[in-house]
């Protein structure tokens, strides 16, 4: 017997995170008919938590008969320190009632007492991030850091996000332009066109590199 293959496509949620790419619930169900049409097996609609869009998207899916797919959702394990029936995430992706749920976890347990081995890094060119090793049941808990690819995309797609959570209703597409793109267009910015409506300032150079820069190790060289 051969074995069978099974495609497993996340367009409605990888796929929209390219700058300028803001999908509505509509655009979102057309996308998933004819990726059903296909024959596609599995279609990640995206995270429920996210945003209220993925929420209706995930209500209007579980109201139709799709042809060969089975629609899922994405996730991540509970919160630290919240219990999983109390954790909103995992409310979320109940109230979803997709037939499949894709959860994101690439480190293990280990023994109480034993050493906590895990690493953080975000592929080159990609917007995730993988956290892999092993951590110990009795851990109090890890914080990393991490480098994003474009900072300001980041930002303003969170800032959007959180709005929307708050009913504020916004329209457009979310991107941002750098001064060096604008520069190689011919583009200047147009500072007077603009509304200001959040402000984030970064630390002083001086801070930074004090916090970055190591004492030399090549002072007693001859």
């Amino acid at each position: 017997m051969k074995p069978e293959v099974e495609i497993y496509d996340t367009t409605l949620r990888d796929g929209t995170q390219g700058e300028g790419i803001n999908l509505s619930v509509a655009d979102k169900l057309r996308i998933a008919d004819r990726i059903d049409a296909f024959g596609i097996h599995y279609i990640e609609g995206g995270w429920p938590g996210s945003n209220p869009r993925d929420l209706e998207f995930f209500r209007q899916a579980a109201k139709r008969k799709w042809r060969h797919a089975r629609i899922a959702a994405f996730s991540m394990t509970r919160r630290k320190g919240v219990a999983v029936e109390k954790d909103d995430l995992m409310r979320q992706i109940l109230e979803a009632e997709t037939p499949v749920v894709t959860i994101v976890d690439r480190t293990t347990t280990s023994e109480r007492g034993t050493t906590r081995e895990l690493s953080v890094t975000r592929p080159l060119g990609q917007s995730t991030i993988e956290v892999r090793g092993t951590m110990p049941i009795d851990d109090r808990g890890f914080n990393a850091s991490v480098a994003v690819a474009r900072p300001a995309l980041v930002f303003v797609t969170m800032l959007r996000a959180a709005l929307e959570r708050l009913g504020v209703s916004i329209t457009g597409q979310t991107r941002t332009v750098d001064a060096q793109t604008r520069a190689d267009n011919k583009e200047p910015l147009q500072v007077s066109s603009l509304v200001e409506v959040a402000t984030r300032q970064s630390p002083p150079l001086a801070l930074i590199a004090a916090r970055t820069l190591k004492p030399s190790q090549n002072l007693y060289a001859w």
